[in-house]
């Protein structure tokens, strides 16, 4: 799309749109975004390409905030400058926020129902589904050789660490670790 079109109103409303929609059919937190958002900007629009969305995904968690957001705004600012990051925040937020507006003044007698726990339960079970096609979708593009491997291993017994020992590493030492060691490894090859 030309430059000129990607602040053009029409634009960023699709922009708006697709992220309202993500936002309001995500359940599960900001991972369970993941295959959505890939759906929606990788395949569906062709807005960024999978090593975009793998850089963004790697990078959201690292900025204080939510992570959902934090995607939105960064794919959004890529795709179509701030007014694309203003507008993608907005929509990705405004579906939850009206929710939970009116989810509050229902609070006790919604969830004490037996038909809205077992939709919860089924709307867990499928976000771990979606979660795990993500992973393996987004793997291909991330594990570039066998150091990206250890490096993931590494990461994943860091995230286990709580329940096996009751300690818990920060999750932002975990990317900034995982960023040195990548910088490391990556500045020794080019040596």
């Amino acid at each position: 799309m030309e430059e000129k079109n990607k602040n053009s109103l029409s634009y960023l409303f699709k922009i708006f749109l697709v992220t309202l929609r993500i936002g309001a059919f995500t359940f599960g937190g900001g991972y369970a975004m993941i295959p959505l958002m890939q759906n929606e900007f990788v395949d569906k629009n062709k807005w960024i390409d999978e090593n975009e969305i793998v850089d963004v995904f790697a990078v959201a968690p690292s900025i204080p905030g939510v992570l959902a957001v934090n995607a939105c705004v960064l794919i959004g600012n890529k795709i179509a400058g701030l007014a694309g990051g203003l507008v993608a925040a907005f929509g990705c937020i405004l579906p939850p926020f009206v929710i939970m507006s009116v989810i509050q003044r229902i609070y006790l007698s919604f969830f004490s129902n037996a038909i809205v726990l077992g939709a919860l339960r089924g709307i867990k079970a499928a976000v771990v589904a979606l979660m795990i096609s993500s992973v393996v979708k987004l793997s291909k593009q991330s594990f570039k050789d066998f150091i990206g491997v250890i490096i993931a291993v590494i990461v994943v017994g860091l995230s286990f660490l709580p329940s096996i020992t009751g300690y818990t590493v920060n999750a932002a030492y975990i990317i900034i670790g995982a960023a040195v060691l990548g910088l490391i490894i990556k500045g020794g090859r080019a040596a």
